[in-house]
């Protein structure tokens, strides 16, 4: 009983702004849904992808001068109405003209605004430590997962005014987000790209990974047939995991075993995406969306982090990877167009074999050397330098990097958890208990017992003697 209180109290405090990017999601299903809205298309799904790579590639490259988004107040005006235009036109397409040709433009528009309004998100969530991300993200996937679940049950007459109305929440939301952690006290908030931005670099390693999964999605036709309940339990499966772990927050079940969990799920995910294989189109279906869903949380646990830690734009982190990423999916499809055709099925299943093997084997090598929520994924932090002489050539980090840099070599160094390296780096941040607490969703006592292991395996007796030995640390970072 008292784990189900914990549960209650700790999803009752999220504020449902939060889960602002479910609408999103659920809007974004609902409209491109061919059962619902007879005249979408895949053709026209595949050219409004290409309008959100150009959004991302776009926003990406002048966020510079752009972020933060959320305070572009035409940035918000732009997103509401194109994608409610958009929404419009494809209502308006199915219940009136039926000719297709409206909701290909609203289509276009549509994911336009998506491509914005998903950045918008990242920005917030970039200003999230990684317990408190993969709280409010998870149970927005769920909110989504269920309002695509019975929303999907109406019809296009009854369905449309939602429609239009859903996207102008999502902006909203997201707006009224990022406002709140940006007011909050201790906010770890970026007003706009840090000086560090130029000193680390890209985490290439994650986006090559990303690329190669959505160029097999675009190239494969996704095995069908299951069920709508055992779409949305594949679908709800690992966020719902994810969120138990952040609030029982048990020492034998936490955020980072469920990220090691993602691995395996999203492999035999990618493997079943073959429809050759002959897999049960159920059980494909539900294990490609439990794996498809875990390793979009993956993705955003780890760019969230590197933005987060090291103070860089989400921005740019993030569009350029999903730029990149849809990028491949469209190539993946349009080669399956072309291809396919043209090859005999031995040939073809060939090729799908081949794919999934060079799949497999980034998840695997890559994962393996990420083992956890706070590696690195490739992230190199660059040496600034000054001084014509090698001599007076040094190092020039960041505060927000060096202090992020300082406590991964002290957790390493003194072995501690993932959990533990996460609060020391809010110690480091010199946020108070209470901040700590809520941040972390734990109890009073809870925290100072994580606290107190710290300070034994650091071998110190206060914040005092931690701030010390941080500084240390810092020093010797700076003087290799």
């Amino acid at each position: 009983m008292g784990v189900l209180v914990k549960l209650y109290r700790g999803l009752a405090g999220i504020p449902l702004v939060f889960l602002g990017i479910g609408i999103q999601r659920a809007w974004a299903a609902l409209l491109f849904d061919e059962a619902i809205f007879s005249t979408a298309s895949q053709e026209a799904y595949v050219a409004g992808m290409a309008c959100t790579v150009a959004v991302n590639f776009l926003l990406a490259f002048f966020a510079p001068k752009l972020c933060p988004l959320y305070k572009r107040g035409w940035v918000i005006a732009a997103v509401a109405v194109l994608s409610s235009l958009g929404s419009l036109l494809v209502v308006g397409d199915t219940l009136v003209v039926r000719s297709g040709v409206l909701s290909f433009f609203g289509t276009l528009l549509a994911m336009t605004a998506t491509g914005a309004s998903m950045l918008v998100w990242c920005e917030f969530f970039g200003a999230l430590n990684v317990t408190r991300f993969a709280l409010f993200y998870s149970a927005a996937l769920v909110m989504g997962e269920l309002l695509n679940y019975f929303l999907s049950g109406l019809s296009a007459e009854l369905l449309w005014p939602l429609m239009v109305v859903m996207p102008l929440v999502n902006i909203l939301w997201a707006w009224d987000s990022c406002t709140r952690v940006a007011d909050e006290p201790g906010s770890a908030f970026a007003s706009a790209p840090t000086p560090a931005s130029g000193r680390v670099t890209y985490p290439v390693k994650l986006v090559v990974l990303m690329a190669v999964v959505s160029f097999a999605e675009g190239f494969y036709l996704v095995v069908e047939g299951a069920s709508s309940a055992l779409v949305l339990f594949g679908s709800a499966l690992l966020p719902c995991l994810v969120v138990l772990a952040v609030l029982v927050d048990s020492v034998r079940f936490r955020v980072d075993m469920v990220y090691r969990v993602v691995v395996p799920v999203s492999i035999v995910a990618m493997i079943t995406m073959m429809p050759d294989l002959g897999v049960h189109g159920g059980v494909a279906a539900f294990l490609f969306n439990a794996g498809d869903v875990g390793f979009a949380i993956v993705v955003m646990i780890v760019f969230s982090g590197i933005s987060y830690r090291y103070g860089l734009s989400a921005v740019r982190l993030n569009g350029i990877e999903r730029g990149i990423r849809y990028s491949a999916y469209i190539v993946g499809w349009a080669l399956n167009a072309l291809l396919v055709p043209a090859l005999d099925e031995g040939q073809v299943f060939g090729l799908r074999v081949g794919l999934a093997v060079v799949s497999v084997a980034l998840f695997a090598a890559l994962f393996v050397s990420n083992s956890d929520m706070f590696s690195r994924w490739g992230v190199q932090l660059v040496q600034a330098t000054g001084g014509a002489r090698a001599a007076e050539v040094r190092v020039d980090y960041d505060d927000q990097v060096l202090r992020s840099l300082a406590c991964e070599t002290l957790s390493k160094e003194h072995g501690l958890t993932a959990r533990e390296q996460e609060i020391a780096l809010l110690l480091s941040q010199k946020k108070t208990n209470l901040q700590i607490e809520k941040q972390l969703v734990i109890a009073q006592g809870t925290l100072k017992a994580h606290v107190n292991h710290i300070y034994t395996k650091l071998d110190i007796h206060s914040r005092a003697d931690f701030y010390t030995m941080l500084d240390a640390y810092e020093r010797r970072i700076v003087e290799c």
